[in-house]
């Protein structure tokens, strides 16, 4: 069996509402600091982050979530990019101090990769590489545990859109009826079940904001799928 994992809220304890705050709030004071327009930033991060998530064009979230602020702001592109690196290098690790650190996720992952599974961290991509694999490292996990691990720079569009689970799985050549996605959000991570993949629902930090009424496989906390991938 192959697996998709989401890492946020799953792999990743933590509060997802809470590390959105945090996210923001830590970029508001960041371009404070840096003496700019912090509501034009902000509308311009959001714009940006909601192009991503709808994008199905062949263009990277990368591509276009720059596209997106620079047309927002009026800043050129290279200054903006120099920018978000600063930020993400000198001030986002700061926000890992919201996450639980729960030993089971990387004896989750280590346990199917001896068994021969192939995984992939299948976070959905409105993040670039620095960013997704220092949360990764919140939860005792490394990239090179999978197969890949999505970022922007390589995808397009975002959970919940098709057009990113149809990628990912095209990437990594696995067939949706022998796949399990692991995630805790009911819309985000459900929705592959249209793709006729599989789904497990991690219960620590489930989130059905728009109270779906949802079917899933498998349902368990991090602790209950530990036990399920012992037994597999």
């Amino acid at each position: 069996m192959n697996f998709l994992f989401d890492l946020d809220s799953t792999l990743l304890q933590m509060d997802q509402d809470l590390f959105i705050q945090k996210y923001t709030q830590a970029l508001q004071e960041f371009f404070a600091k840096k003496g700019k327009d912090v509501k034009k930033y902000m509308t311009a991060l959001f714009k940006g982050v909601e192009k991503m998530i709808i994008n199905s064009s062949d263009k990277s979230n990368e591509v276009v979530f720059f596209d997106s602020f620079v047309k927002e702001t009026g800043e050129d592109e290279v200054y903006i990019k120099d920018l978000f690196l600063e930020f993400y290098q000198n001030e986002f690790h700061k926000i890992g101090q919201i996450v639980s650190f729960n030993p089971l996720s990387r004896k989750i992952i280590e346990t199917l990769i001896k068994k021969g599974h192939k995984i992939v961290c299948a976070t959905t991509p409105i993040f670039p590489e620095i960013a997704t694999f220092e949360r990764l490292r919140w939860a005792g996990l490394n990239p090179d545990m999978f197969e890949f691990v999505t970022t922007y720079e390589h995808f397009s569009g975002a959970k919940p859109n098709l057009h990113y689970y149809q990628q990912v799985l095209k990437k990594a050549s696995f067939n949706p009826i022998d796949t399990l996605m692991v995630g805790n959000d009911v819309k985000e991570d459900l929705v592959i079940q249209k793709l006729g993949v599989e789904t497990y629902l991690i219960t620590d930090y489930l989130i059905n904001k728009d109270n779906i009424e949802y079917q899933t496989k498998y349902k368990s906390t991090l602790n209950e799928l530990y036990d399920f991938v012992i037994n597999l």
